[in-house]
């Protein structure tokens, strides 16, 4: 064996050792880094997996078809697996790119700007760039032949997917301009839905009743559409209702006011407000404006806010009307008779509590005894609020807060039917030194001050109960009191 063949020889054992020790080594290796960056939740996972899958396979067998085998680059096989490890490089040399720039990029960046789909779409383009210039390098292609040849079938490609085409491009668009982002809420031909994802093709967005509506990316770009989401959170809302020509307009403004204010979920600033809209043919039109953070939540919120208004109503005595041209005339002594045997039993069952169920003077006075109703949610007394009377609780429960130093309402207790509040409006000038509101609907009847001095006169229980629960009620505020301020 001549000197020469004896070094080959030994280069192609070299290479066949290197290749079967390196070869495993590299794999294994490469296959725990993976997997430690994808337990860690690492960025790096997919680009050293696709080093140990696109680039170490074609390039081991490149080298042991020209190294040992000793076949020349020229051939098939040799000229095949090159192509694999080039392709492989340039894909994963991309890839590692993303990763550094736009994986875990910081929010209001531009590289968290930029959109995915230019992303990945820039990439597959540098891929079928550099895949020319590798069957140019590899092969011996023609460059400006592969070239023209690309442009027209590109021209052929996009003549016959048109349409899908225009609808990438839209979506190209629209995520560069970003009008829409997933999460808004948006209405596009009168219907409603929450972005839930933007891809290539289309849009899809979920409604409130769960329903899937795609939308595609070309209808968005071309036409017209509503974003409820932008250009900030705020969203600003209206309601119309009508009340009776014989409620005074101010009077109805300012109940809207107060219960617009205290509904939950409507913000303070800018201010709700109410205006007169016009005279209807049955009633004065009323629109209430007032804004919100949630778009999701508008329609409980106008649940809320129409349920308050009709308690608010009765309570104030003003008149939602029936849109009906039936006249129905009631008599003032048909509603006190009515209003009479409503509240006479009522006013019975409550004061036995107290002792004053056989106080004729109550049930002769019954004009004196207002009854009220309140929805769930809404405040009876505010503390510091002014007492203007005994509240009996007939129906519900409601809720006893104390605000303490910070602002914060702390629950204090609950009430239920036969049990009273308000108590301290038999001194005069008195205020409530507690919150209470409705936890559900309540319904209430109120003995103002006079009518409960002259009932009080003759009966030492009734006296003593409330006393009680005034000292009772005063311990518990004290207590509480302290034990915020050792806070």
């Amino acid at each position: 064996m001549s000197p020469l063949e004896i070094t080959n020889h030994d280069y192609q054992i070299t290479w066949a050792v290197c290749l079967l020790v390196g070869f495993p080594l590299a794999m294994i290796l490469l296959g725990e880094i993976v997997h430690h960056c994808r337990r860690s939740g690492h960025q790096m996972a997919n680009p050293f997996g696709h080093v140990r899958i696109l680039i170490l396979p074609p390039l081991a067998i490149y080298l042991l078809l020209t190294c040992v085998v000793r076949l020349d680059a020229s051939e098939l096989f040799p000229r095949l697996a090159l192509t694999g490890f080039l392709l492989g490089l340039i894909y994963t040399m991309l890839t590692f790119v993303k990763a550094v720039l736009f994986v875990d990029s910081s929010e209001g960046s531009w590289r968290h700007k930029m959109p995915r789909i230019l992303v990945d779409l820039i990439r597959l383009t540098l891929v079928m760039v550099g895949s020319l210039f590798v069957l140019s390098a590899v092969w011996g292609q023609n460059l400006g032949q592969m070239l023209t040849a690309f442009g027209v079938g590109s021209i052929v490609i996009g003549l016959a997917l048109q349409e899908p085409m225009g609808n990438v491009f839209s979506g190209i668009f629209l995520l560069l301009e970003r009008p829409v982002q997933v999460g808004d809420w948006i209405e596009i031909d009168g219907k409603t839905g929450e972005v839930a994802e933007i891809n290539w093709r289309s849009v899809h967005l979920v409604t409130r009743l769960k329903e899937l509506i795609v939308v595609p990316n070309s209808v968005l770009a071309k036409g017209q559409f509503k974003n409820f989401s932008r250009p900030g959170p705020m969203l600003s809302q209206t309601l119309e209702i009508g009340f009776s020509y014989d409620d005074p307009p101010n009077k109805v403004k300012r109940v809207l006011e107060n219960i617009v204010r205290q509904t939950p979920g409507v913000l303070q600033e800018p201010p709700p407000s109410v205006q007169t809209r016009g005279y209807g043919d049955y009633c004065i039109n009323y629109i209430i404006r007032f804004y919100l953070t949630d778009y999701t939540g508008q329609f409980d919120l106008r649940d809320e806010l129409l349920t308050r208004i009709w308690y608010a109503a009765r309570r104030e005595s003003l008149t939602i009307p029936y849109p009906v041209q039936t006249h129905i005339q009631v008599t003032p002594e048909q509603m006190a008779m009515r209003q009479k045997r409503v509240t006479a039993q009522e006013l019975t069952e409550s004061l036995q509590a107290l002792g004053l169920a056989q106080q004729t003077e109550i049930t002769n006075r019954l004009e004196q005894v207002t009854v009220r109703s309140f929805g769930r949610g809404e405040i009876i007394i505010r503390q510091g609020q002014k007492l203007d009377g005994l509240h009996l609780i007939v129906s519900g429960r409601a809720r006893l807060s104390l605000q303490d130093e910070t602002g914060c309402q702390q629950d204090v207790g609950q009430l239920g039917p036969g049990e009273f509040f308000g108590e301290r409006a038999i001194i005069s000038s008195q205020t409530s030194e507690m919150t209470i509101a409705a936890i559900e609907d309540l319904e209430i009847l109120i003995l103002n001050g006079d009518l409960l001095h002259t009932a009080l006169e003759s009966s030492p229980r009734a006296i003593r109960e409330i006393g009680n629960v005034i000292q009772s009620r005063d311990r518990d505020l004290r207590a509480r009191r302290g034990s915020q301020r050792a806070a």
